[in-house]
């Protein structure tokens, strides 16, 4: 691709020397959003997320300074990000393919937001559980013909055959719902840690308290 010159277009209102435009110019914008956004590559809603925007930007030559605005109205890509995605962008660089991100515009052009149905994850963490719980449960009943074909004592065989039963019961029924649900209020718990974790993480570092992240 050739270079090309900055256009320069007087002032047509006197209020600034000159305008200047290039296709180069442009202006990042990154921002610290409140608000419920479900995201690419994250399970759960964020009350707090980081959006990025790309938008064009001339210069207006006034008073002896040159004073930076940005073009024209919607960005050129905006994305958003979870706070978690967004402190392993800038901190893993030259890394891998990227960190993944969540497209809103492209080219002036909004992108449908993620719609996510949780109780059909939720479901299928459930469904395949349970077939892990009934190959277990299968491979149990295996275990208990070859028992009660073996030779040993009449109390061993009843002691092995007591744990077996216990161990058949402990995954049948609704011990797989009951497992799951617990481990999702597991994780819940984990999450918020985690995301004050990496909250507190950003304090220490200033990142919360510099430009780069505003409350918008």
């Amino acid at each position: 691709m050739k270079s090309e010159k900055p256009v320069i277009t007087p002032d047509e209102h006197g209020h600034q020397d000159h305008r200047e435009t290039h296709p180069a110019y442009g202006l990042v914008q990154v921002s610290r959003v409140s608000g419920q956004a479900t995201l690419f590559d994250s399970e759960f809603k964020h009350q707090h997320y980081i959006c990025l925007r790309v938008k064009s930007a001339e210069v207006l030559r006034g008073l002896s300074n040159n004073w930076i605005h940005e073009k024209g109205g919607l960005p050129h890509v905006e994305i958003e990000m979870s706070e978690a995605q967004w402190a392993t962008a800038i901190s893993s660089l030259n890394s891998g393919t990227g960190s993944p991100c969540t497209l809103k515009y492209i080219g002036n052009n909004q992108v449908p937001k993620i719609e996510r149905d949780i109780k059909a994850t939720d479901k299928k963490f459930k469904d395949e559980m349970r077939q892990c719980m009934a190959e277990g449960i299968s491979a149990m009943k295996e275990l208990e013909s070859m028992i009660g074909e073996g030779k040993m004592s009449k109390t061993l065989r009843g002691e092995l055959m007591e744990k077996l039963n216990s161990a058949q019961r402990a995954c049948g029924g609704s011990s797989a719902d009951f497992v799951a649900d617990q481990y999702a209020e597991y994780m819940e718990g984990v999450k918020e840690k985690g995301k004050a974790e990496l909250h507190a993480h950003a304090q220490q570092i200033g990142l919360t308290n510099t430009p780069l992240l505003e409350q918008q």
